[in-house]
């Protein structure tokens, strides 16, 4: 039902001659596609500026521009500042917009009243880009802006502030998304052959749905292949001793949760009781980690997953006290930025 979809940067893997069949496999979508320019996407030979985004402007077009869809209005951004060094030859990049990009910023949102929502697109996380306090003197003051990225290979909302030297009288929404490729393809196959490609932050790879009510929008994270309603990971023991319930501790991924979201957990008919959100490397990924380096330790063949990281989207509780023996539901329920409810289930035995 998207009425249109982007690819956010690293549409290809460095081979640029993949651009031109992968256009050709996306149009079998049948809507209309529009794409960010990423550092796997240039010339990674050129020796100048002018020739870096070459190839990519030749098959998609500019690699900054602007578009309405409805009522709302897109900027896509290059935010790749690719540097070279004649003395060593030696090229590199950091997240950079350029006084050029700005001024057609500046000048296309003279155009776009206040009133109307604004998306920036982007590869690189705002945040990581160096000269965003000039792009943030452009839009702080506009009450509907939010921004999106990809380039971490991870899930996270960034709401930016004063902290980062945003000036705006609310903070900045930025949304750093989920990857369909999730860790780079890596990991232990499924029985396609498919790698299961779990992120650093413990999160399945995926995608959004971005959907735009007027100044309105909402985000919906997709796992890719599952159910839309997964939308988090309960970690916590099959079964667990009486003696040892007091030392087990639940833990929840809410893939799309944020600093503004409240994750709570009962145990069948009980109270709900708050989670506590921790900035820790998900537990069930880290062990996931820990496994599958062993096996490849073997030589098992497969693409080896990276270092996990600490999660911005991890919540942690402990067992309620007097848990009797036997089977025992643990639900748990997630709300979002927006205040919007998700649940998931798992099954704990106590012996």
């Amino acid at each position: 039902d998207a009425a249109f979809g982007v690819t956010l940067g690293d549409i290809v893997f460095d081979d640029l001659n993949v651009m031109q069949p992968l256009n050709r496999t996306i149009a079998l979508l049948g809507i209309p596609w529009y794409n960010v320019i990423g550092n796997h996407d240039i010339n990674q030979d050129a020796k100048t500026r002018r020739l870096v985004n070459e190839t990519y402007e030749r098959v998609y077009g500019p690699s900054y521009y602007a578009f309405d869809y409805g009522p709302t209005h897109f900027l896509v951004l290059d935010n790749i500042d690719w540097i070279h060094n004649p003395a060593s030859g030696e090229s590199s990049y950091q997240g950079g917009i350029g006084p050029e990009q700005l001024e057609f910023i500046r000048t296309d949102l003279e155009q776009i009243p206040e009133d109307q929502m604004v998306v920036l697109m982007m590869h690189i996380p705002l945040t990581d880009t160096e000269d965003r306090h000039g792009l943030y003197r452009l839009i702080e003051q506009r009450p509907f802006c939010i921004s999106i990225s990809g380039h971490t290979h991870t899930h996270e909302h960034v709401w930016i502030t004063h902290d980062d030297g945003w000036e705006g009288p609310q903070p900045h929404h930025h949304i750093i998304n989920v990857t369909v490729c999730g860790s780079w393809w890596s990991g232990a196959p499924d029985e396609r052959g498919i790698p299961h490609t779990t992120m650093a932050d413990g999160a399945p790879n995926g995608y959004s749905l971005l959907t735009f009510d007027g100044t309105d929008y909402t985000l919906d994270f997709r796992a890719a292949g599952r159910s839309p309603d997964y939308q988090m990971e309960i970690d916590a023991p099959d079964f667990v001793t009486t003696a040892d319930l007091s030392q087990q501790t639940i833990s929840v991924n809410y893939f799309n949760g944020s600093e503004k979201s409240a994750v709570e957990l009962r145990v069948g008919d009980g109270e709900w009781r708050r989670m506590t959100k921790v900035d820790v490397v998900d537990p069930k990924f880290q062990r996931t980690f820990d496994r599958e380096a062993e096996l490849l330790a073997k030589k098992e063949a497969w693409r080896a997953l990276p270092k996990p990281k600490p999660s911005t989207h991890v919540w942690q509780i402990g067992l309620p006290d007097g848990l009797t023996v036997g089977t025992h539901s643990l639900e748990v329920r997630a709300t979002d930025y927006l205040g919007r409810e998700f649940t998931g289930q798992r099954i704990m035995r106590v012996e």
